[in-house]
This record gives structure tokens, sequence and C-alpha cells, in this order.
């Protein structure tokens, strides 16, 4: 959940690959660089993504990722309950 949380802001970088790409344009064109900062979310991909609130839609620019993502979405992070 907590890589969920922290990852929501760049789910425009990988929408297709994360499930999410009828509600979110992809803006990894242009933006290659902070989107990478965005790549350990990719762990989620697969997982079932149920994220409370407002889902990000059309987001241009990323920004710069709030947390540790290495920490929140290394692949044991993400196969628990917390991750």
């Amino acid at each position: 959940m907590a890589c969920i949380l922290a990852c929501q802001q760049g789910l425009c970088c990988f929408p297709s690959v994360l499930g999410n790409g009828s509600l979110t344009d992809s803006c990894f064109v242009g933006n290659e660089e902070r989107c990478l900062d965005y790549s350990l979310c990719l762990n989620l991909a697969g997982v079932a993504l149920v994220i409370g609130g407002d889902i990000p839609a059309n987001v241009t620019d990323p920004p710069v990722p709030e947390q540790n993502l290495t920490d929140l979405c290394s692949e044991s992070s993400v196969s628990t309950i917390w991750g």
C-alpha cells in the first residue's frame, strides 16, 4: 500500500504497464529522466492497483517522488500487504 501511494503521481509514466492506461495519458515522452525515478513502481505490475482518492489524470510533468521508492517499492516490499 505504501508503494502504491508513493507511486500515485508517477502512474502516468507507465500507464499501460500498471493497468491504468484507460484512465491516464502517458507522460513518459519528454519526462524520461523523471519517469526513471518512478521505475521501481514497475514492481507493481500485476498487482491489483486500488488507489483511494483521486487518480491524477492527464499529468504532463510528474513531480519528484516524495518518498524513497527504493525502500517502499522493492520486490520484497510490494509482496507484502504493506507494500
